[in-house]
Formats: structure tokens, C-alpha cells, sequence
């Protein structure tokens, strides 16, 4: 259970490093491994601690794809991918839900 909490508290505390990426017109370049357009479904903005993430939905594993980016490049950067994908969240799955419970009590 410590092990657990000690998880959940890092992955909420700890600032992601900064990393490059590139949206282009064949997809999302990301650590150097392009995701093209087919394989994603839809994108949408979701708030996270400390930062706002732009999220992908894959038709592939790891299932989601989340960028941190700049706040003020927001509407610059839906303008971009809403070119390519719908914007549309979609619902949490078991996963995520258990995800959320345990940050806001952890």
C-alpha cells in the first residue's frame, strides 16, 4: 500500500521533463516515433496538476496520447489539429476512473 501511495504522489508532484514534439500534417512526432492521423480517433484539453495536457485518443496501445504544451498556444494548437480530428472527449474508461479516485484521496 505505501509503494502505491509513494507512486501516485510522485506521478502528481513531479513536473514532466520538457520534450519535443511536432504536429504536422501526417501526424504527431513524439520522441522521435511519428503517430499519424489514422491512427487516432479524436482529441480533446484535459487539466492535470500543475498543467493542461492536450489528449489523443489511439486506436492502439497505450490507447491515449497526452502532450503538455504552452497555455497560451491553446487555440493555436486546436485550430491545428481540429484540421485533422474531431474534437470530442471521450468518457473515462474503468482504468481512468480508478486513476482519478485515488489521486484525489491519495
Amino acid at each position: 500500500m505505501a509503494s502505491l501511495i509513494f507512486l501516485f504522489w510522485t506521478l502528481t508532484t513531479v513536473k514532466p521533463e520538457e520534450v519535443d514534439y511536432q504536429i504536422t500534417s501526417y501526424g504527431v512526432r513524439f520522441a522521435g516515433k511519428l503517430t499519424e492521423w489514422e491512427d487516432m480517433g479524436s482529441f480533446w484539453f484535459a487539466a492535470r496538476p500543475g498543467a493542461e495536457v492536450l489528449v489523443f485518443e489511439l486506436f492502439k496501445l497505450p490507447g491515449r496520447l497526452e502532450l503538455v504544451f504552452p497555455q497560451n498556444m491553446r487555440e493555436e494548437v486546436e485550430k491545428t489539429v481540429s484540421k485533422y480530428l474531431v474534437h470530442e472527449e471521450v468518457a473515462p474508461n474503468a482504468l481512468d476512473k480508478v486513476a482519478n479516485w485515488a489521486s484525489k484521496y491519495l
